[in-house]
This record gives C-alpha cells, structure tokens and sequence, in this order.
C-alpha cells in the first residue's frame, strides 16, 4: 500500500475497492464501460433497451460492477471473485484467456507457485482470499439495492477508521479509498 499525506491533511491510499464515494468526493471509474459511477450515462451510451431495464432494477453497487462481474461469470467464477474484479480500471477486467490483463486470476495462487509482488497487480494469496471471502459473506453476500449500497459503504467507513487509527492520523484528517 501507497500512503502519503497531501496539503489537505487526507491520508491517500491505493485501494482496490468493490464500489464507493468518498466524503464529498465523487468517484469516477475508469472502465471502458457504457455506465459511469453510481449508475449515470457514460459518452458511450448504449441504447439497448436491456440496458435501460438492467438500470432500472439494480442499485448504484450492482449497476457500476454489473459489466464487470458478467464477465468474470463467463469464466466460471463465483459470486465472491466477479466482485473481486470491480472497483478498478480496465486492468482488472477478466479477458478471453480468463485472467486480467496481468494475467490474474481472482483466484488465490498455488502455494507452490512463485509469488511475484507488484504495486500494479498481485494475485491474491490463499490467506487474502480467505479473508477477503469471509468479509463478504459476514457483510455483503445476498443483499442488493439499497442494502447493498448501505453495507459498502459501512465496509469502507469500517476500514478509513482502522486505518486512521493505525496510523495515529490527527484529528480532522480523512482517509480516502481509491
């Protein structure tokens, strides 16, 4: 994790998220996709009427990861490792060989396999896997609407407030997850 304190006194940290807004921040992905953020038309809008249908039933959570997770379901992966690829730019989009364009797989890696860390991609460990798992089960698994967007956005306040208080942050400085 990257972490640096700018001159607005916010503590800034490289995060791979599912879905958020950030304290009166807007948040903006930057997937090649035919919906934006918090479910508003991107330039590439589509005029399917599925689309229109899909973005009338789903809440802010699922219509921004919907694409992504559709594409992980192609492959054959579960629930938990589509929502493992959104929240990140076009790198984290599974491709026709069924990995990222790192070649990742949301998926822990073998433990006889050689880990190679890296700030851009790492495959997650069985250890990370499992947490990451078990977080969404306990919090997120089954919701949808606006109990999902609710409990997002608790995971997130849950995890600004661990790490300001990890990190002995002063009073008034913020924690903003991208």
């Amino acid at each position: 994790m990257r972490a640096f304190l700018t001159k607005s006194n916010c503590l800034c940290a490289n995060f791979a998220i599912f879905m958020g807004k950030s304290r009166g921040a807007s948040f903006k992905p930057s997937l090649k996709s035919r919906w934006g953020a918090f479910g508003k038309r991107t330039e590439a809008q589509s005029s399917s009427a599925s689309m229109s249908s899909i973005a009338g039933r789903l809440s802010a959570s699922e219509l921004y990861a919907s694409e992504t997770r559709a594409m992980a379901s192609e492959f054959e992966y579960s629930d938990f490792e589509g929502w493992m690829c959104t929240g990140g730019d076009d790198r984290s989009l599974i491709l026709e060989t069924g990995a990222n364009k790192y070649h990742i797989r949301p998926q822990p890696i073998d433990k006889s396999a050689i880990f190679r860390g890296s700030c851009t991609g790492n495959p997650p460990t069985l250890n990370g896997y499992e947490a990451a798992k078990e977080l969404f089960e306990a919090k997120l698994k089954g919701l949808d609407g606006g109990d999902l967007d609710t409990a997002l956005r608790d995971v997130f306040e849950e995890q600004r407030s661990r790490l300001a208080k990890y990190l002995n942050l002063p009073a008034g400085a913020e924690v903003i997850l991208c």
